[in-house]
Order: C-alpha cells, then sequence, then structure tokens
C-alpha cells in the first residue's frame, strides 16, 4: 500500500491589481508631497538662465529685423541711384540734342521777318483778273472793252485820292473804257459796276462818238473806286489759316 505525500491542496498567490506601483502604493490614493530641497540660489540661477535665453530670442529677433531694413534701404538706395543716373544720362542727351538746333530760333525769327514783309508789302494787293473778268460779264450786249487801267494803293504812301471830292476815297480805283454799237444807258452801267462786290461809286466820265471802217460807235470812260473788301487776304493773318 502506497503512501501518497503530495499535499491536498494549494495555495495560490494574490495577484497585483493592475495599475499599482511596485513601492505597495494603493492605486486611486493620492501621492505622497513632495518638497524642493533645492537652494533659492540655485532656483534663481534658473531663471535667471531663462531669462537670458529670452533676452537672446529677443536680440536676435530684432538683429534680424535691423538687417532686413538695412538690405532693404541699401536696395532703395541702390534702386534710386540708378534712376538718378538714368536720368541724367537722359538730359545729357538732350542737351546734346539740343545744341544740333541751336539754330532753328534764328530761322524762325528770320521767317517772321519774311512773313511781316510779305504782309506789310501784299497786304494790299488785289486780284484784278477777278474784276476785269466780272466787268466783262456784265458789259451790254455787242459793247467791247477798249481800256482798263488801275490805280493801286501804295503801301508807304497810302490809298489814291479820286479828283471828285463827291467820291468817297478807296484803296484803288480803275478806270474803265468801252466801245458800244448803241447809245449805252450810263444809269444802268453805273449800278452794274456798284453792284460788283467791292466797287463803288462808280462813274461815268466822258461819252463820245466815233467811227471806224464806217461803223459809228459810241466810246464811254467811266471810273470806279475799290473797297477794302477787294483786297486779296491771302498774305494776311486770315489768308494764312486758310
Amino acid at each position: 500500500m502506497s503512501t501518497d505525500t503530495q499535499p491536498r491542496f494549494s495555495v495560490k498567490k494574490a495577484k497585483k491589481a493592475p495599475g499599482a506601483a511596485s513601492t505597495g502604493m494603493i492605486a486611486g490614493a493620492p501621492s505622497l508631497p513632495q518638497v524642493n530641497l533645492l537652494p533659492a540660489s540655485v532656483r534663481a540661477g534658473r531663471a535667471l538662465q531663462r531669462v537670458k535665453v529670452w533676452l537672446l530670442l529677443v536680440l536676435g529677433v530684432v538683429l534680424i529685423v535691423a538687417l532686413l531694413g538695412y538690405v532693404a534701404s541699401m536696395l532703395s538706395v541702390s534702386s534710386a541711384q540708378s534712376e538718378l543716373e538714368t536720368v541724367q544720362a537722359e538730359t545729357l542727351r538732350l542737351q546734346q540734342e539740343q545744341s544740333t538746333y541751336s539754330e532753328v530760333p534764328q530761322i524762325k525769327g528770320q521767317i517772321a521777318n519774311a512773313e511781316l514783309a510779305r504782309t506789310v508789302g501784299m497786304g494790299s494787293e488785289i486780284l484784278w483778273s477777278d474784276y476785269l473778268y466780272a466787268v466783262l460779264l456784265q458789259m451790254p450786249a455787242g459793247s467791247q472793252l477798249t481800256g482798263f487801267a488801275t490805280t493801286a494803293m501804295n503801301p508807304l504812301e497810302g490809298p489814291p485820292v479820286p479828283a471828285d471830292p463827291l467820291v468817297g476815297a478807296g484803296i484803288a480805283s480803275v478806270a474803265i473804257t468801252h466801245r458800244s454799237p448803241t447809245l449805252p444807258d450810263t444809269a444802268a452801267w453805273i449800278d452794274m459796276l456798284n453792284s460788283i462786290e467791292g466797287m463803288h461809286d462808280a462813274q461815268v466820265l466822258t461819252q463820245t462818238v466815233g467811227e471806224e471802217d464806217g461803223v459809228v460807235y459810241y466810246e464811254v470812260t467811266s471810273t470806279v473806286q475799290l473797297s477794302v473788301d477787294a483786297l486779296s487776304g491771302r498774305f494776311g493773318p486770315e489768308g494764312d489759316s486758310k
């Protein structure tokens, strides 16, 4: 008969609760109070060290900002200097170019003097061909123009003085002679001359009867004055603007 020496019962070890510290503290229990045993000088030194770090950071930021400002100012100065050099070069170029036109004012003065002389000399110009053509168009049928003598105003002497004091003075006068196969109507002839623009105070001076190759004719000599409306105005301010 054998004897069983193994124990019938076994004792199990209790498991540690989760989160329990190995020091034997119970989970959820308040921690033990801590006491900073460092000397005050050490704590002050550490605080001073942190202040120094912040000061270094602030100083670094200030230096960076100052450096950026300096670089920006240098770039601005460089740009301004470049613009100044460009403007100076352009000014020098314009001055050199201006010297090539130094004679222009003199030429303009000569042109102005020539225009003034032309205005004075030609200010009394009358286009006589236009008036000759107008007289020919208004002559009675069958008449023949035999004389067209003009007396124009001299710019240095003034307008001519008419022989008849009852006739208004003009800037010029025309003596017209024509032949007619019939007795001319002097009143109609005077009205016709006065109707031409620029002409006024027409007069019949003489009427004579003549014969040529057996043909009888009447010859009439008349005069007419011309007003300022007869001036061409081609060389005055108004004429130049046309």
